[in-house]
């Protein structure tokens, strides 16, 4: 089975110098199509399009013979609901997607975003003994029951809303799971913001919590992508009571 998925490259992804660092992510949503939630993800991440990172976003319902080949969204997310019953499917196909970027740009460095069911499943990535990402950037996702990270080398940075009461149930076994660990990672919660707070496609949008996570994710993945930080030496919370992120980092940065 091919896997679908939408690919961009960074000017200078193949540079002269195989020693030049060029940064590479990996992104998972929902699914990837022309409009909605793809527009929301391009557009949301201007340093991608401007040349700053290479990335790939997958389509989570290549199986299906990708997101194009079923008509609607609610055919699409029957798809996906079918194919959460068995969603060690996920796992391979996130996998598949960190190989391929390896393979296009050997040597390099790999963070991963998920936003939303997306954000869930960077968590089952993390899960899955998945031990290539620098860093992972999971925003409001609900962290998977008994996860283990202990395989996992990445430097998280895990994004809530606080009025996003059915994730952030989940939120204190994945601080746990982080901790048991031995991981670096920071929790970041936008008290007043709710889920989806960084779609400026949907209602719930914020603004200013959007832009300081935004500018916290790229922070995070220029230390441990592009620098290399890997793991361990200290971890924290940060409750912002004004979606502006402020308040206390965790660890030495």
């Amino acid at each position: 089975m091919s896997l679908a998925a939408w690919m961009k490259r960074a000017r200078g992804a193949y540079p002269a110098d195989q020693s030049q660092q060029v940064d590479i992510t990996l992104i998972i949503e929902r699914w990837k199509r022309a409009g909605g939630r793809q527009r929301h993800i391009s557009a949301r991440w201007r340093p991608i399009r401007g040349g700053r990172f290479s990335a790939l976003a997958l389509d989570l319902l290549s199986e299906e013979g990708g997101t194009d080949a079923l008509p609607d969204d609610t055919a699409r997310m029957a798809a996906l609901n079918e194919a959460a019953l068995t969603p060690e499917r996920f796992d391979t196909d996130m996998q598949a997607a960190v190989t391929e970027l390896l393979n296009r740009l050997p040597g390099q460095r790999v963070g991963a975003i998920g936003f939303c069911f997306g954000g869930g499943m960077i968590w089952r990535l993390l899960a899955s003994g998945e031990d290539r990402l620098a860093a992972a950037a999971p925003f409001y996702g609900p962290f998977p029951e008994g996860g283990d990270l202990s395989r996992s080398r990445a430097a998280v940075l895990a994004v809530y809303g606080g009025l996003d009461d059915r994730v952030n149930a989940t939120r204190d076994a994945a601080i746990a799971a982080l901790q048991a660990a031995g991981a670096r990672f920071e929790i970041v919660t936008f008290t007043n913001a709710n889920h989806a707070f960084f779609n400026d496609t949907g209602d719930r949008f914020d603004a200013p919590a959007a832009a300081e996570a935004y500018r916290r994710t790229l922070g995070w993945f220029d230390r441990h992508v592009a620098k290399g930080h890997r793991r361990h030496g200290g971890h924290g919370h940060d409750d912002d009571d004004h979606g502006r992120g402020r308040g206390r980092r965790g660890g030495d940065d």
